[in-house]
């Protein structure tokens, strides 16, 4: 099991991590884990050429021109989901859910809120569907996967590898902890609306809105997308992210929606995340930075100039001190 929270939690959370044997990651590449979940809630794993969970990690290498643009860049200024700081500031994502409506019995909500989770999801909503939603955090956690499964070249793994590879059960919970799982739950069931599913408790059912506070249709977003993780990118390959996914989430920055030239400077558009909501933010754009690390959501299907996907089981070294938070904040 431990494999997996790392695993995830470095896709997720920027979780930090040793590598061994493997390169760098590669200037304008975005990597995802391609794992699949299938219809009784199991992810199936590929192992590769792996002997046990601590010796590798699955992956897809993606290069971020291989997704179009959501419109043309402009050298000086890119805005998406908001054209205003008042146009930010009234998105329903902006605003953090009321912890008296979640704690004590959901306090995931509150987690994906601190860690950014929550305005990552949202924003990304807007941005490609230009929908304003309140992301249901208790929707995302109630489509954790139930099991991982781990397989070898699409088939069952081996009987001399079976006992380094026991099937993991996953427990349902509200807390933070299932958020370790977000890709696979994004890319199972989507996101949804709190107008679909309150952000309260952990719902009853998977997939459908409650019907007791709506008679709405159900209606998902961002489903089949993945949280993908990026590092050394320099500051125009940031660029090229945010005006391909909308919304970017930047260790050393924070959320960024867009870019201006200010009185000639070059000025990131941030989501300041603030106690109870997010803020609009113009940060000087460091030109010598060119090692940005962060993580976008972004769809398998790809629109861009090369639809070539590359998918790898590379092998790591991971001190198992690092696995430990498992929900290591990305900020």
């Amino acid at each position: 099991m431990l494999f997996i929270i790392f695993a995830i939690t470095t896709l997720t959370f920027g979780g930090k991590f040793v590598q061994g044997g493997v390169s760098s990651y590669a200037r304008g590449s975005i990597y995802f884990d391609m794992s699949e979940t299938v219809e009784n809630g199991t992810v199936n794993v590929e192992i590769g050429n792996a002997n046990n969970k601590l010796d590798f990690f699955p992956y897809a290498e993606r290069n971020i021109t291989n997704y179009k643009a959501l419109k043309k860049e402009d050298g000086d200024s890119f805005y998406h989901i908001a054209l205003t700081a008042d146009q930010l500031a009234a998105l329903r994502t902006s605003t953090a859910p009321n912890p008296s409506s979640y704690q004590p019995q959901c306090t995931g909500v509150g987690v994906a809120w601190e860690d950014g989770l929550y305005g990552l999801l949202g924003y990304t909503v807007k941005a490609v569907s230009d929908d304003n939603i309140e992301p249901s955090i208790t929707y995302l956690l109630r489509s954790t996967p139930e099991t991982i499964h781990y397989i070898k070249d699409g088939n069952e793994v081996p009987d001399e590898l079976k006992d380094n590879f026991t099937d993991d059960d996953i427990e349902q919970s509200c807390t933070g902890d299932n958020l370790i799982y977000a890709t696979y739950s994004i890319h199972r069931g989507g996101i949804v609306d709190t107008t679909c599913v309150l952000n309260t408790v952990l719902p009853d059912k998977q997939f459908e809105c409650d019907d007791t506070i709506t008679t709405q249709t159900y209606k998902k977003y961002l489903s089949q997308y993945r949280i993908g993780e990026f590092k050394s990118a320099s500051y125009k390959e940031v660029k090229q992210m945010v005006a391909r996914f909308g919304v970017v989430r930047v260790k050393q920055v924070g959320l960024i929606v867009g870019w201006q030239k200010i009185s000639g400077v070059d000025n990131w558009i941030v989501a300041q995340q603030r106690e109870d909501k997010y803020s609009w933010v113009d940060v000087p754009i460091d030109l010598n930075q060119s090692f940005f690390e962060g993580t976008v959501i972004a769809s398998d299907e790809l629109t861009g100039t090369d639809g070539v996907q590359t998918l790898r089981v590379a092998s790591w070294v991971v001190f198992i001190s690092l696995l430990l938070p498992a929900l290591a904040l990305f900020f």
